[in-house]
């Protein structure tokens, strides 16, 4: 959404020096899942629904990250959704200071199966907060949104990016 650039713009030519920023720190994180559901949703239609044979999964797109919000779909919804990793933080960025070219194009990070199963895709979500000490706090984890009252407008503004993964076995 560019939060990065316009509070980078907004402390330069707009704030005055010292202005309180917020949110100030975040983290974007990563949870493999898996889900029949999910995994139907990238799959090629069926012979009856296209009138000829494309059902391969040599067809899913892994290479495109998408959006939970731009699709309407509420993966804390999805029945069969289970998670088979931790949450891990993959980026930190300090909104009070940071600059968008000092965040890195690319990281790694090891996230550990904690379930026997299939790997369906990676789930990024934020957790923005005002400060060290999370007086503020706003996040996008699914499982924080789920039985909120405020969760479905929150999934549906902001949502998860959702990158599936190529089966091992395949790849």
């Amino acid at each position: 959404e560019g939060l990065l650039h316009n509070l980078a713009h907004a402390r330069l030519h707009l704030a005055r020096p010292g202005a309180a920023v917020l949110p100030g720190l975040g983290a974007q994180c990563a949870t493999l899942v898996c889900s029949p559901t999910l995994e139907a949703l990238a799959a090629v239609p069926s012979f009856d629904a296209c009138g000829f044979e494309l059902s391969t999964d040599i067809l899913r797109d892994t290479a495109c990250l998408f959006f939970s919000k731009r699709r309407g779909l509420r993966l804390s919804a999805l029945p069969d959704l289970k998670a088979m990793s931790h949450r891990v933080p993959f980026l930190q960025v300090d909104f009070r200071q940071a600059d968008p070219g000092q965040i890195p194009r690319q990281t790694t990070v090891e996230l550990e199966a904690l379930h026997d199963g299939v790997i369906t895709a990676v789930v990024a979500s934020w957790d923005v907060r005002d400060d060290e000490n999370r007086t503020l706090t706003m996040s996008t984890h699914l499982e924080k949104t789920t039985d909120e009252p405020w969760g479905l407008a929150r999934d549906l503004h902001w949502g998860q990016a959702i990158q599936y993964l190529e089966d091992a076995a395949e790849a």
